[in-house]
């Protein structure tokens, strides 16, 4: 895979909680953002991973480094 842009901090965030089952409301609580943001990083790493779904953009990102293995309280 050949990716020319990171993904943001922010991304990374959203990434992470949706690693870990978070909905899109629960995200936004805890991030202090509103839920379209959430849809709006979201969608950005998506495009900038080329991935083709939700469960494909968490493992591109995995592979690639760009989301390390956090542990976030439930």
């Amino acid at each position: 895979m050949k990716t020319t842009e990171i993904i943001s901090k922010r991304e990374q965030e959203v990434l992470s909680y949706i690693s870990h089952g978070f909905k899109t409301k629960e995200i936004a609580e805890r991030l202090f953002i509103s839920h379209f943001t959430v849809k709006d990083h979201s969608k950005n790493a998506k495009k900038k991973l080329s991935a083709k779904n939700i469960a494909n953009m968490v493992y591109l990102a995995f592979q690639n480094g760009l989301l390390p293995i956090t542990e976030i309280e439930s």
